[in-house]
């Protein structure tokens, strides 16, 4: 069973861990300290058995717009609805701010996300040329 709750301070380090295994530009301990406490955003963890297995973000933009930050899931927890889970709870939290648009970016490489996202009704916008070093950003958005 996956549980989601809201990421607090002590869960930094756990969350540094995973930005540094399975990011190509893992945050720095000092922003994610800043977004865990930030009130323009919140973060989210997925707990498996007692474990972080995965967690996401998602920060407030005037109000209008939300951008998802992040979404992590370790291997051993992936295709058993971690990720999905996560982005419920981050759909939640845009529509709870009232926010008009939902802005995700995936590496265009990244098949199994993209359909993921497609599967929650984002679409693609538009391209950022080499904003990963794999290649270019796909920015997906939702109508919450």
């Amino acid at each position: 069973m996956i549980k989601v709750e809201r990421c607090v301070l002590k869960d930094a380090e756990k969350i540094r861990a995973l930005e540094c295994e399975y990011m190509s530009r893992p945050w720095s301990m000092e922003n994610i300290t800043a977004a865990l406490k930030s009130e323009s955003g919140a973060m989210f963890k997925a707990i498996r058995n007692g474990k972080l297995v995965g967690f996401g973000g998602v920060d407030i933009v005037e109000g209008a717009e939300a951008s998802v930050t992040d979404v992590v899931v370790e291997s051993s927890s992936r295709r058993m609805g971690v990720a999905s889970a996560i982005l419920d709870a981050l759909i939640a939290e845009s529509r709870s701010k009232k926010v008009e648009t939902v802005l995700i970016e995936v590496w265009e490489g990244n098949l199994p996300a993209k359909a993921l996202y497609e599967k929650f009704g984002f679409s693609e916008s538009y391209r950022r040329k080499n904003y990963y070093a794999e290649g270019d950003a796909l920015v997906m958005t939702l109508k919450p």
